[in-house]
C-alpha cells in the first residue's frame, strides 16, 4: 500500500507521464473549396476539396450531396462532379467524427456550354500633374495625389497628418460578351489577401460596387485591387489593377524656437506609413526638404557665430515612444556646403537640407510601419526663421526633382 500511495503522489505532483496528457479538442468545422471557381459550364468536371475541414488529424469522415436530395454522392475528402444542366446547384458537405457532425453549403451557378464570357477592363487614370505642377508619366494604373500645400505649423492638426481623398474608378470599357449579353454587376475587391465572405477565394469580395464608383477616405498607399464583372448569362471575368495615392504637404514662414535650456527644440510632424507585403501596400519613400536662411537678419555676432543650423530627424512609432533615443535617419552629419538640395535652392541666402528615407526601412525586420514622426531640430541658442518645409510620401515614384 505504501508503494502504491507513493506512486499516486508522484503522479499528482508531476501531472504528466503517468496517465498521459489530456488532449484539447479542436472545434469541428466543415470547409471546402472547388475548382473552377467561376464560369462553370454544363458538362464541366468540378473538383471539390474538403482538406480545409478541421480537425485535420484523420478522424473525420466526409459526405457530399451534389443533387440536393440528401443522399451522399461521394464519401471522399476530394471529390468530383459534373452537372449536365445549367442553373443554381446547392452543394452540401457533411463531416463527422463519429459522434457529432457539421455541414457547409455553397451554391454554384452552372451556365450554358455556349454562353460567351464578358471582358473586364479595370481602367486606369493618372492625374496629369503632381502637387508641384510637374508632369506625370502615363501608365496602366491609377495614380492620385493628395496635396496640402498651405498648412500651418501653429495648427496641431496640420502636423498630425491623416490625409485622405475620394477617388473614382472606371470600368466603362468592360464588354458584356455576346450580342445579346449585357453586364449585370461590377464588383471591386480592395484586399486580395483576405477572404471576407469566407467562400475560400480571397479575391472575389465585393468591397465596392458599381461601374464608376467613388471611393471615399483613401489614405496614401498602394492598393492592389480586382474588378469582377458579370453578364446576364452568369459568366464573369476579372482584371487586377493597382491604385497609388501619393501625398505632399508644405508649411511656410514659421519660426523654430531657441535652445535656451541646453535641450534641443523639436517641432514634430506625425504621418502614417504602411508596409504590408501580404497585400502589396508598400511605401516607396518619405522625403522632407527644409529651407531656412544661412544667417538670421537680426544676428550681429559675426558670420561664424550667426550661422544657422537646423536638422531633420525621422523616427518610427516605437522610437518616438522611446523618447527618441534612436532614429531611422537624420541630417545632423551634413555639412554646410552640402546643404544645397533642390533645383530652386537660393544657395547665396539659404540652406536647403533633404532627408530621404527609403521604404524598406518600414519593413517589419527594420523599423516597422505605423505612425512615424518627422522632426525639425534646433540646437542653436537663438530663434531661426524657416522659409518652408516640404514633405512627400510616395507609394510609387514619379517625376519631380526640385519640390518647387
Amino acid at each position: 500500500m505504501k508503494a502504491q500511495f507513493l506512486v499516486l503522489i508522484l503522479c499528482a505532483a508531476s501531472l504528466s507521464g503517468c496517465f498521459g496528457s489530456e488532449d484539447v479538442g479542436e472545434t469541428m468545422e466543415a470547409k471546402f473549396t472547388y475548382s473552377p471557381t467561376s464560369n462553370i459550364r454544363e458538362d464541366t468536371t468540378i473538383t471539390f476539396d474538403a482538406s480545409a475541414s478541421v480537425p485535420s488529424d484523420g478522424t473525420l469522415t466526409y459526405s457530399w450531396d451534389f443533387t440536393g436530395d440528401g443522399v451522399a454522392n461521394s464519401v471522399d475528402k476530394i471529390a468530383t462532379w459534373v452537372y449536365a444542366e445549367k442553373g443554381s446547384k446547392v452543394v452540401t458537405l457533411t463531416v463527422s467524427d463519429g459522434e457529432t457532425s457539421t455541414t457547409m453549403e455553397q451554391t454554384l451557378r452552372i451556365i450554358s456550354a455556349t454562353a460567351i464570357a464578358p471582358t473586364a477592363e479595370a481602367g486606369k487614370y493618372i492625374e496629369t500633374e503632381d502637387c508641384f505642377g510637374k508632369d506625370v508619366k502615363e501608365g496602366n494604373y491609377y495614380m492620385f495625389f493628395i496635396c496640402e500645400m498651405n498648412l500651418d505649423v501653429a495648427t496641431t492638426g496640420d502636423r498630425d497628418l491623416s490625409p485622405t481623398r475620394t477617388i473614382t474608378l472606371d470600368a466603362t470599357d468592360s464588354t458584356p460578351g455576346g450580342q445579346d449579353n449585357y453586364l449585370t454587376s461590377w464588383s471591386w475587391d480592395f484586399d486580395l489577401s483576405i477572404d471576407e465572405d469566407g467562400d475560400g477565394d480571397p479575391e472575389n469580395d465585393m468591397d465596392v460596387i458599381g461601374e464608376n464608383p467613388d471611393v471615399e477616405d483613401m489614405l496614401p498607399g498602394e492598393y492592389k485591387i480586382k474588378l469582377t464583372v458579370e453578364n446576364n448569362d452568369g459568366l464573369t471575368d476579372s482584371e487586377k489593377v493597382t491604385i497609388y495615392v501619393n501625398y505632399a504637404a508644405k508649411w511656410s514662414d514659421f519660426e523654430m524656437g531657441a535652445n535656451n535650456t541646453n535641450n534641443a527644440v523639436d517641432l514634430d510632424f506625425e504621418f502614417p506609413v504602411v508596409y504590408n507585403d501580404e497585400n502589396g501596400n508598400t511605401i516607396a519613400n518619405a522625403k522632407a526638404l527644409l529651407t531656412y536662411p544661412q544667417q538670421d537678419s537680426d544676428c550681429y555676432l559675426g558670420e561664424s557665430a550667426c550661422r544657422n543650423k537646423l536638422d531633420l530627424w525621422m523616427f518610427s512609432e516605437e522610437q518616438f515612444e522611446d523618447d527618441k533615443n534612436e532614429d531611422i535617419a537624420n541630417t545632423s552629419g551634413v555639412n554646410a556646403t552640402a546643404r544645397e538640395s533642390g533645383d530652386n535652392c537660393d544657395t547665396d541666402e539659404n540652406y536647403c537640407i533633404l532627408l530621404d528615407v527609403n521604404g524598406y526601412e518600414a519593413q517589419a525586420d527594420r523599423h516597422d510601419d505605423g505612425r512615424w514622426t518627422l522632426s525639425i531640430r534646433n540646437e542653436e541658442p537663438r530663434d531661426i526663421e524657416v522659409e518652408s518645409l516640404i514633405f512627400v510620401i510616395q507609394y510609387k515614384y514619379y517625376s519631380h526633382s526640385d519640390y518647387s
